[in-house]
């Protein structure tokens, strides 16, 4: 099924994988480097999940790596629907000119300057990028 000539199904399961990435990044992986770049505690953060709604913000969470899957596909559309090392080459690009560089704010004008904290981010969003325009690709 397509809207606009994109793949709704490839867009939700990229959005849904690069979602799955950040529930692997920062809830298994490197959990307390994150924390530790963010300035907050495990009870903190326990007590924000437990709170009412608090859940919501976890759709939040997936409604931005939706929208950005969504983003990646209408780029891989407006460049004629590259085969998969160009595909990955766009998520490379839009990675770099815009995921690394909108991070890097928080790198530069956050007093901790936590280079893991930004490491972790850029990482996230390098493999959630590069599997949304592999799916993307694949399911066009």
């Amino acid at each position: 099924m397509k809207v606009n000539g994109l793949p709704v199904w490839g867009i939700l399961l990229g959005g849904f994988v690069y979602w799955f990435f950040g529930f692997i990044f920062y809830g298994v992986l490197f959990t307390d480097v994150w924390m530790k770049a963010e300035g907050v505690s495990l009870a903190e953060a326990e007590a924000a999940a437990a709170a009412p709604g608090g859940m919501w913000w976890m759709v939040g969470g997936f409604v931005i790596s939706l929208t950005i899957t969504k983003g990646v596909a209408y780029v891989l559309k407006w460049r004629g629907w590259p085969n998969l090392p160009g595909a990955l080459g766009t998520a490379f690009l839009l990675w770099a000119f815009f995921a690394v560089t909108m991070l890097g704010y928080d790198l530069v004008y956050v007093p901790r300057h936590d280079w893991a904290g930004f490491f972790v981010d850029i990482g996230y969003n390098y493999l959630g990028m590069s599997a949304a325009a592999v799916i993307i690709t694949l399911m066009r």
